[in-house]
C-alpha cells in the first residue's frame, strides 16, 4: 500500500513537471518496493486510476460549464500522462520478449506473475530488482521533461 500511495505520488509530481521531486518520491517508492514484495501489487490499479483522477480534474469542470479555465497546461498534460501509463502497462510484454533474461529474484508483481506464467516464464525477474527498478523511474521523469519542454517550447510558444 505504501508503494502504491508513494508511486502515485511520484506520478503526480512527475506529470506537473516536478521532476526533481517525482525522482525523488520515485526512488522512496523503490525502497518501500525492498521492504515490501508485495507493495507492486497495487501497480496496476494505480496506473489508471491516477491518468483518469489527473483527466477528469480537467475536464469535469470544463464540461459542467464551471468558471474554472481549463489551461493549455493541463489539456497538453493529460496525453503525456497518458502515454507514460501506456508506457506502464507494456512493460510486462517487453520482459515476455526478452524471456532469456528472466531469472530467479524476489519483487514482482502479481499482475506479472499470472502473464509470464500463462506463458510457462518464471515470473521473478531483475528487472523488479531495487537496482533495476529506480532508474526506469528516472529515465520516465527524463522523458517526461524533455517532452513537455520540447512541447513548450517549440509547439506551444508564439511564433515570433
Amino acid at each position: 500500500m505504501v508503494g502504491c500511495v508513494l508511486g502515485s505520488i511520484a506520478l503526480k509530481y512527475i506529470a506537473t513537471l516536478e521532476v526533481n521531486l517525482g525522482i525523488l518520491v520515485a526512488c522512496t517508492f523503490t525502497i518501500s518496493q525492498c521492504c515490501n514484495a508485495y507493495g507492486y501489487i497495487c501497480g496496476l490499479f494505480r496506473d489508471l486510476p491516477v491518468a483518469t483522477g489527473m483527466t477528469l480534474m480537467v475536464l469535469i469542470p470544463f464540461l459542467m460549464g464551471g468558471d474554472v479555465i481549463v489551461t493549455t497546461e493541463q489539456v497538453t498534460r493529460m496525453p503525456f500522462v497518458w502515454f507514460f501509463e501506456v508506457i506502464s502497462c507494456v512493460r510486462y510484454a517487453y520482459m515476455i520478449l526478452f524471456h532469456n533474461e528472466l531469472e530467479q529474484g524476489t519483487g514482482s508483481t502479481a499482475a506479472a506473475n499470472v502473464i509470464f506464467r500463462g506463458y510457462g516464464l518464471d515470473p521473478d525477474n531483475r528487472w523488479y530488482m531495487s537496482e533495476t527498478l529506480w532508474p526506469v523511474f528516472v529515465c520516465y521523469a527524463v522523458l517526461m521533461r524533455v517532452s513537455v519542454v520540447v512541447v513548450y517550447k517549440w509547439l506551444l510558444s508564439p511564433k515570433r
